[in-house]
């Protein structure tokens, strides 16, 4: 399952569309996606201001070269490396981690849509545990 090489596109997957598959969005450019259904893990690689929800997944989501995006994404774990200037609306299960990568802001999550409870108890993830800023980033201490 996958979003891939696509430009100024509004790309929905619904509930049951996913269905707890593995899923990956690659090469957008100025894109809106939709992930409304929960998912395992999840690659997002090489994509350009695009605005990304990414419904519960009961592992990680890795996001990888991704610049002047905005990021709304429930996962166990959160990884990204080689991403610049990046909003990231971020539940995580376990402490996100940030490899170098530039200019990325952490708040909690806050999307919504129907049936998202449920999608977070099929992925085993609590909303009330929400490690979104214990941060570790592997920047810290580069010159």
């Amino acid at each position: 399952y996958s979003f891939r090489d696509q430009s100024g596109q509004t790309l929905i997957k619904k509930e049951g569309d996913i269905a707890g598959q593995t899923f990956s969005i690659c090469n957008l450019q100025s894109c809106e996606v939709q992930i409304l259904d929960h998912s395992d893990q999840v690659l997002v690689d090489g994509i350009t201001d695009c605005t990304v929800i990414i419904g519960p997944s009961s592992e990680s989501v890795f996001v990888r070269k991704a610049k002047n995006c905005k990021f709304f994404i429930a996962c166990k774990q959160f990884r990204s490396r080689d991403c610049e200037n990046c909003l990231v609306s971020l539940y995580s299960k376990t402490e996100p981690v940030v490899e170098t990568s530039t200019g990325m802001r952490f708040f909690p999550y806050s999307a919504s849509y129907p049936n998202q409870t449920a999608h977070f108890a099929i992925a085993k993830l609590q909303p009330e545990h929400n490690h979104w800023c214990n941060v570790f980033d592997f920047n810290k201490g580069d010159a």
